[in-house]
């Protein structure tokens, strides 16, 4: 597992064992990319600030189209 903290800002990627990187917004899952399978984010909106951490997730990392995926699902990536 490797943990990116994002410079100047409370948002943390997380590269997980399977390949998975997992967006944290504070300490909240918000977004993950599934290799083979694409770019995933949350389906519930918390702040101006999160949606701008989940912008900067997808133009770091390339991902164009962004599917939605329920919380309690990214919530279960994050444990």
């Amino acid at each position: 597992m490797k943990l990116n903290r994002i410079n100047g800002t409370a948002a943390t990627e997380v590269e997980l064992p399977n390949g998975n990187t997992v967006l944290f917004s504070y300490a909240t899952p918000v977004a993950v990319h599934i290799p083979g399978r694409g770019y995933f984010k949350t389906s519930s909106f918390y702040s101006r600030t999160t949606s701008k951490h989940i912008g900067q997730f997808l133009a770091r990392n390339g991902g164009s189209k962004i599917l939605m995926m329920p919380q309690a699902d990214l919530d279960a990536m994050g444990a």
